[in-house]
């Protein structure tokens, strides 16, 4: 080992204990003035030191040294960018998420909005088949149902089937047929020109008359001079310029 001393008692025997220090960075020590004047000037300890670094493999302890160099500089890679992927994830976890995760939760709730009633009597339209228009816009049947709000229409084209409905009732439009939702809770449509099944609690205007249905299954034709009605489940309250009157299951009436 180098004493603390600048100079070697034994020249060879501390230049050569000097070698392993002197490799791993030892060159700017106070005695490593000493070691290279000594290297000068001795050929055994130049030859010695070839051998451990200089010669690769011939060397044992150079051998060591280069593993050991390697591992390290391995490791400060590591440490490197460890610390570089810290900082970035560090990051992304403080303005970057936020940042990356706002949109995200706007498109995600923005979907359950259009997918899920925002009330239990919204009424949705939704097509079934062929051509359909709300509002005279296309409403294509692999798209999710649109909410309607009071006063909006749909139409059903010669192809087409819709239906406008609850939880609690629907309306199903056959083809060329049209309607327009009055009111969402209690459900109330208004029917144009076309055939239509109303199922459910619902109630349906007409310029013929008014149907208050209950917990019913009913078919509906409306024609220029009046309307068919067919009840095939629960009871339907009839209500014209005549009066009103109840329709139980399987019964028929024509209004006016």
């Amino acid at each position: 080992m180098i004493e603390p001393s600048h100079e070697f008692r034994d020249p060879c025997a501390s230049a050569r204990a000097a070698f392993a220090g002197y490799l791993r960075g030892g060159a700017a020590a106070p005695w490593a003035a000493t070691l290279r004047r000594h290297l000068r000037d001795c050929a055994t300890c130049r030859d010695e030191l070839a051998r451990e670094v200089g010669g690769g493999a011939a060397g044992p302890r150079g051998e060591r040294l280069r593993r050991q160099r390697a591992e390290r500089r391995t490791r400060q890679r590591g440490l490197a960018l460890a610390g570089a992927f810290q900082g970035w994830t560090g990051g992304v976890r403080g303005a970057r998420l936020r940042l990356l995760l706002v949109p995200a939760l706007a498109i995600v709730l923005m979907t359950e909005i259009a997918r899920g009633p925002r009330f239990a009597g919204e009424v949705r339209a939704e097509a079934l088949a062929g051509s359909v228009w709300v509002d005279a816009a296309d409403l294509p049947a692999e798209v999710e149902p649109r909410s309607l709000r009071p006063g909006e229409g749909c139409a059903t084209g010669g192809d087409g089937r819709a239906r406008l409905g609850s939880a609690a009732a629907s309306l199903e439009l056959a083809p060329r047929a049209q309607a327009w939702l009055e009111a969402h809770q209690p459900a109330r449509f208004r029917l144009g020109p076309g055939e239509f099944l109303l199922s459910g609690d619902l109630t349906a205007t007409t310029r013929w008359g008014v149907l208050e249905c209950a917990g019913v299954r009913a078919a509906v034709r409306v024609e220029r001079d009046g309307l068919e009605l067919e009840v095939l489940e629960g009871r339907v309250r009839c209500v014209d310029h005549r009066g009103e009157r109840v329709l139980a299951r399987g019964e028929r009436a024509r209004l006016p």
